[in-house]
């Protein structure tokens, strides 16, 4: 006696077959757009990730740097790009600065001393206490976590 076997019916507007950078860029930008995406992967664990495997998983976008990512920050917290690069220390400024300098480190070639310049002058020992704090709040504030995510893929798209 043979059983047929039917495949379950998975519903989803795109389709993604592997999962390399350029799959997977792919199935953000579908899924950025609203679509519901499935990515199939056939490969080996090993051998998975297409030529991401290489780059240790890294990949390059292209943004205009600081002036982006002072925007996105900006309009994500309600901040004038004039305080974000003002000496200001209220809360509500200082934490939108210092994600700011965090996302220059991770996102740009540029040196520590270098960002500070472009963030009002300040200290390269400033940025690097910027980057280390934003780091540590997000290991223990999922929120935060989440926020930087989001404002990654949002300057990303600039």
């Amino acid at each position: 006696m043979t059983q047929s076997m039917e495949a379950p019916e998975l519903a989803c507007d795109v389709l993604i077959v592997g999962a390399g950078n350029a799959a997977m860029c792919a199935a953000l930008a579908a899924r950025d757009a609203g679509a519901s995406v499935i990515v199939l992967e056939r490969a080996p664990e090993e051998e998975r990730g297409g030529n991401s495997r290489f780059t240790e998983g890294s990949m390059r976008f292209a943004f205009k740097g600081r002036d982006d990512i002072l925007k996105v920050v900006g309009r994500h917290y309600n901040v004038a790009r004039a305080d974000l690069l003002s000496p200001r220390r209220a809360r509500s400024v200082v934490v939108p600065r210092q994600i700011g300098m965090y996302l220059a480190k991770k996102l740009t070639p540029r040196s520590l001393p270098e960002i500070g310049r472009r963030f009002g002058g300040r200290d390269h020992s400033t940025v690097l206490h910027a980057v280390r704090k934003i780091e540590e709040l997000m290991k223990s504030d999922d929120r935060l976590a989440r926020e930087v995510a989001l404002l990654i893929r949002l300057i990303e798209q600039q």
